[in-house]
């Protein structure tokens, strides 16, 4: 409950008439406060010189160490008279990129006998200047220090560089250097570390301190003020309790309508901010998915079961829910069996996906209850809309989510997502569901084939199966007008097994003559978190004859990120096999490196956008650089699609892919045409090869 300012100050003043004794009380603590401030002053004093000088001995340990370091690794010379050779250079900027970035030292120098800078890890100072009576470059305190240790002696004090806001203090200490082979004394180092953490741990010494005096003032007034914070405590506790009331449900203690309608209006500011929402240690999100959800057929289970029983499986699907999401997330209480979800970080379709399966797989467990014999199963449908692609005002998402939820219901299916681009609420779309399981049946299904060329030699050792629908009233259709309905109802899966089985058989056609060719087809987020993926590719291949190691299958990044434990679990089946297996589209996704080093992945292709736009874009090729360099530190073969001139082939060449794939080479074929492409355009050192029969 928010107070505004104007009553917290008219509460305070009232409170303070009121009670005279809290008056006196607060009068002896602030003239008790006087002697204690003036200890606490002293000590504090002592401790800040302390750990100065602390500081202080610090640098010179720390001079010593690296300047035994540089002679006995960094140094060839004999003395620093003439400066640092090259080598030397070299050697010594090494060291310096190892000290600075650590922290430890923010800048060294070496100065010959004569104190000129012949070194600087920043650069600066390197000039040849006076004699040391002279040196303009060292005030009054660094004078004495290098003089004391030209004698031989490290010497360290707290100096201030910079001028104006950018005046801070540093650690200067001054160290000799001596040849390790002659003794004979080289020079002088100048090391200056920063003193920014002897000060925090200064100030955290003097918190403490304080701390120690605050405890003291606590125990002269916690009698007295013992009977106002009971009474306060009382008045927060209640208009806390009237607070999550009026924002609760009564039955399962969710948020109710209007605190969920808040909490979106809260999401939707962080996300028009820009900022993102904070997922976790280090992530953040760029959108979130607001998910109502609502149990199937829950007015005759309640009828069934009484009034009371209903109440246990919705307060137990209410549970479910919250043990399911993240802390980051929202579950909320909208009513009856009608529940609402604010997913943090979920701004895709695939990935509500996951989100979907595992909150299904929670609330479709039995449900025991002790008044009922047998166990209690519900399901539940799920309408989403996504921020900020759907909107960002709390009622107008609700509003879509809603849309979508009627959708499902009428579609009997159990997620159905507002999209505006691609109307999946549209019920002309979902006409196509059912039009699509037919199409499937009836052989309106087609496959293209687009060449992956391996480099730099031109050779064709792979095709990748790309599907598409005749449709007999809207003609070829593209994977992206049908594939996703195919993922929201479970038809995923008779397409993927169709796409293998008609592309394996293909292949054994073409490798009569082309026995090195292997196929490649992708595999949708669905089909991959399906234990039962592994034996739908050992049947395709056991009735087409195909070996295992001649299928490739592409998985995409995303995929792996819902479930990564069991998208592991079927890969490492499939990999056991002989299947070889491609990560598709890398470099879009947050695949972590210790999670792909783990993966049994034969192949590594560079998601296109980067590949586009690396001519451009110095960042695209500095990632497409890295992606490759990673690939092959793995011991990947790294393929990059999306090649469209000769211009961007020519640089995937320079940074070492393996193969290329794109339009710049040939659009996706036809069977009927691809093996003639092939033929064609088989290098000149291969023209042994016949085309295959179609």
């Amino acid at each position: 409950m928010t107070i505004p300012m104007g009553a917290l100050w008219l509460r305070l003043r009232q409170w303070w008439g009121l009670h005279a004794g809290a008056r006196f009380f607060v009068t002896l603590a602030a003239i008790s406060l006087v002697p204690v401030v003036a200890l606490g002053t002293v000590m504090a004093t002592q401790y800040r010189t302390e750990l100065r000088d602390r500081g202080v001995a610090q640098g010179r340990l720390q001079a010593a160490l690296i300047s035994r370091l540089i002679t006995d690794t960094q140094l060839e010379s004999v003395t620093l008279k003439d400066g640092v050779t090259v080598r030397e250079r070299s050697r010594l900027d090494r060291l310096a990129d190892t000290q600075v970035d650590s922290g430890v030292i923010s800048r060294f120098r070496l100065r010959g006998p004569d104190l000129r800078i012949v070194y600087s890890s920043d650069g600066s100072g390197l000039r040849y200047g006076p004699a040391v009576g002279d040196s303009t470059d060292l005030d009054g305190q660094s004078a004495a220090d290098v003089l004391t240790a030209l004698k031989g002696e490290p010497t360290a004090s707290i100096v201030k560089t910079g001028s104006g806001d950018q005046n801070t203090e540093v650690i200067e200490a001054f160290a000799p250097l001596y040849n390790v082979l002659t003794h004979d004394l080289m020079g002088v180092l100048q090391v200056e570390l920063p003193y920014a953490p002897i000060a925090a741990q200064m100030n955290a010494g003097l918190h403490q301190l304080y701390l120690a005096l605050g405890t003291g003032l606590l125990m002269l007034y916690l009698v007295l003020a013992a009977l106002v914070w009971w009474f306060t405590r009382e008045l927060a506790r209640t208009a806390a309790r009237f607070e999550h009331q009026a924002l609760h449900d009564a039955l399962t203690d969710l948020p109710n309508k209007a605190l969920f309608a808040d909490r979106i209006s809260q999401t939707a500011t962080l996300v028009e901010r820009g900022g993102g929402i904070h997922l976790g240690p280090g992530r953040r999100g760029g959108g979130a998915a607001v998910v109502l959800f609502n149990l199937d057929g829950f007015r005759d289970t309640n009828e069934a079961i009484g009034p009371l029983n209903g109440d246990a499986v919705l307060t137990t699907v209410a549970e479910r829910l919250r043990d399911t999401v993240r802390a980051v997330d929202t579950v909320a209480g909208l009513g009856g069996d009608l529940y609402g979800l604010i997913l943090a970080g979920v701004e895709k379709p695939d990935q509500i996906e996951a989100a979907a399966a595992r909150i299904n797989r929670a609330v479709e467990e039995d449900i025991v209850l002790d008044d009922v014999d047998v166990p209690i199963r519900v399901t539940g449908s799920m309408g989403v809309v996504f921020m900020p692609r759907n909107g960002t005002n709390a009622e107008v998402l609700l509003d879509r989510a809603d849309v979508a939820l009627h959708v499902a219901k009428t579609s009997h299916s159990k997620l159905v997502c507002y999209d505006d681009e691609q109307n999946n609420y549209d019920p002309d779309r979902l006409a196509m569901i059912g039009q699509l399981r037919a199409g499937i049946d009836n052989d309106e299904l087609r496959l293209h084939y687009q060449p992956k060329i391996d480099q730099p030699g031109g050779r064709v050792t792979c095709v990748e199966a790309l599907v598409r629908w005749q449709h007999p009233d809207r003609g070829l259709l593209s994977p992206d007008q049908f594939v996703p309905l195919a993922e929201q109802t479970g038809l995923i899966d008779d397409l993927t097994r169709w796409v293998l089985t008609t592309a394996l058989r293909q292949l054994t056609v073409w490798r009569r003559v082309r026995d090195d060719l292997t196929v490649a087809v992708n595999i949708s987020e669905r089909s991959l978190n399906h234990l039962d993926l592994p034996q739908m590719v050992f049947d395709a291949l056991n009735e087409t004859g195909a070996a295992a190691s001649s299928l490739v299958l592409e998985i995409t990044e995303g995929a792996l990120t819902s479930d990564p434990d069991r998208a592991g679990l079927v890969m490492q089946h499939l990999s056991g096999a002989g299947v070889q297996l491609s990560l598709d589209d890398f470099g879009e996704g947050f695949t972590s490196l210790s999670t792909l080093a783990e993966l049994p992945l034969n192949e590594l292709k560079v998601d296109r956008i980067f590949v586009q736009d690396m001519l451009n874009g110095p960042n695209d090729a500095a990632i497409v650089r890295s992606v490759v360099e990673l690939g092959h530190n793995l011991n990947m073969t790294v393929v990059a699609e999306g090649v469209e001139s000769a211009e961007i082939l020519a640089a995937l060449n320079e940074l070492g892919v393996n193969a290329a794939q794109g339009y710049f080479f040939t659009p996706p074929l036809p069977s009927t045409e691809i093996m003639d492409w092939i033929s064609a355009n088989t290098p000149a050192t291969m023209n042994g090869d016949e085309p295959p029969p179609q």
